[in-house]
């Protein structure tokens, strides 16, 4: 499934912005929801609302290939399928 629980969200974001990365590597992205959260927080707080002109690198790794849809393509810089030991570029 590719989801996860909604419990650590508010602890994981609240570290993501504290951070303030300069890039992200989702492992299991899933439905997409931390690579959604991260573009809005770190890239669109600021209240730029540029949604063509990311400023930070979101890169993420999935096993699954029939998970990723165009919302990952838009949000994601690149998705590598694979088991995160060996992925391969997608």
């Amino acid at each position: 499934m590719p989801s996860s629980s909604h419990y650590q969200i508010s602890k994981i974001m609240n570290l993501v912005v504290k951070l303030n990365p300069s890039s992200i590597l989702d492992v299991g992205v899933g439905f997409g929801k931390y690579g959604v959260l991260c573009r809005e927080y770190l890239e669109l707080g600021d209240g730029r609302e540029e949604y063509d002109k990311f400023l930070r690198r979101i890169d993420g790794i999935e096993a699954f290939k029939n998970y990723i849809t165009p919302l990952h393509r838009f949000i994601y810089d690149h998705i590598y399928i694979g088991d995160g030991v060996n992925p391969c570029k997608f």
